[in-house]
């Protein structure tokens, strides 16, 4: 017996079970490397996002900052 998938299951003689395992292994396998390609673009994505955001929170504290001085001089003065 041979499960076919979602709980249907054919009987096949042991040569044709061993290659249908044969072509269910490769499918699994191809949709494990799509799978990890995916997994991998998403990761780039994440780090691209991540260092943009960063770079937009050090900018926003540079203006901070810069607006801070710029009030303590005008206070002094």
């Amino acid at each position: 017996m041979v499960e076919l998938g979602t709980g249907f299951y054919a009987e096949r003689g042991a040569k044709d079970a061993q290659s249908f395992i044969e072509r269910k292994a490769k499918l699994v396998e191809a949709n494990s490397e799509n799978v990890m390609e995916a997994i991998a673009g998403t990761r780039r994505n994440i780090e691209s996002i991540t260092g943009a955001m960063q770079g937009k929170m050090l900018q926003i504290r540079a203006r901070q900052e810069g607006a801070r001085h710029r009030m303590e001089v005008e206070g002094n003065a």
